[in-house]
């Protein structure tokens, strides 16, 4: 709840969230705080990016559980940045923003014209957040990172399981959520 008494951290920031998973955590904090968060899709944006369970037992993305969680208190559209006129309404968006919140592998980032550069030239303005598996450069720079990925090569599965046995993934996303903190 919001009013003048008691104003959020982040009322009045705008915040176009284009995130994968390691993502959606940072910008359902930043919604939560108040931010006026915008979230992105493609229009083909599968089950396999929002998991069950699902509500009523309908599988689609309008109604996953996991979707509803790391979504709240955000607006949304689905656009297909690839396309011209896709690509107006996202510059429109991007334009109105002041924190971009984006997980595109570099090559990918530059290929969007969503790198650090493309943006500081276009957008002087804009707060630019890139979560990447790998960094921006580096022999593994242009690797796909899930969450399993990330505990693996970060240490984090070495404290799971039993000596005689492979390590365990941790549930939750653990290293998606420590990723948007």
């Amino acid at each position: 709840m919001t009013n003048i008494e008691n104003p959020q951290a982040l009322e009045g920031v705008r915040v176009l969230d284009i995130s994968g998973p390691a993502g959606f955590y940072c910008t359902k904090l930043m919604a939560d705080m108040g931010a006026d968060v915008v979230r992105v899709d493609p229009p083909d944006a599968a089950v396999d990016r929002y998991p069950g369970p699902f509500y009523g037992g309908e599988s689609d993305r309008d109604h996953s559980i996991y979707r509803w969680h790391y979504h709240t208190n955000k607006r949304s559209v689905l656009l297909d940045i690839n396309s011209f006129s896709g690509r107006e309404i996202f510059d429109s968006l991007l334009g109105a923003a002041d924190v971009l919140v984006e997980t595109f592998r570099p090559s990918e980032a530059i290929v969007l014209g969503l790198d650090g550069s493309s943006l500081r030239e276009g957008y002087p303005s804009l707060i630019h957040t890139t979560i990447t598996g790998f960094g921006d450069d580096g022999p593994y720079s242009d690797y796909k990172a899930t969450d399993i990925v990330a505990q693996a090569m970060g240490g984090l599965m070495a404290i799971t399981g039993f000596p005689e046995e492979a390590p365990d993934q941790l549930g939750g996303e653990q290293a998606y959520h420590m990723a948007s903190l």
